[in-house]
């Protein structure tokens, strides 16, 4: 779930779900004013946050868990951490490719034999 998607479910339930910050920061948008603490007490107010945030809320997508969802950051950073070894006295980069087969089984993805180049038999 994004920051966004959880302001708008916090928006539209009620339910504080996500950073608060973000959460403001959606409905200050959907209001187009500013929005202060103690209006959200009051029941019309709330309304008024259901009702527009109730578009936003339907267009939630829901996806499956998989690797697909996380950003190329997140990925590249799980491969540097277990796949990758610099070795910075050669310069040479290894690549532990039994993790790397094991990383492929979890997510169902192809490694090509082109990664298996140079692998010691």
């Amino acid at each position: 779930m994004t920051k966004r998607e959880a302001a708008i479910v916090s928006a539209y339930t009620g339910i504080s779900l996500g950073d608060l910050n973000d959460f403001y920061k959606y409905i200050e948008k959907i209001l187009e004013r500013p929005v202060f603490t103690h209006e959200l007490e009051d029941k019309s107010v709330w309304e008024d946050i259901k009702n527009k945030s109730r578009k936003d809320f339907c267009e939630i997508e829901v996806t499956e868990d998989n690797i697909r969802e996380q950003t190329a950051q997140d990925i590249f950073s799980w491969i540097y951490k277990n796949l990758v070894n610099l070795n910075f006295i050669t310069g040479n980069v290894e690549i532990n490719l039994s993790a790397l087969n094991n990383f492929a089984k979890t997510y169902g993805v192809d490694v090509f034999d082109i990664f298996k180049q140079g692998e010691k038999q």
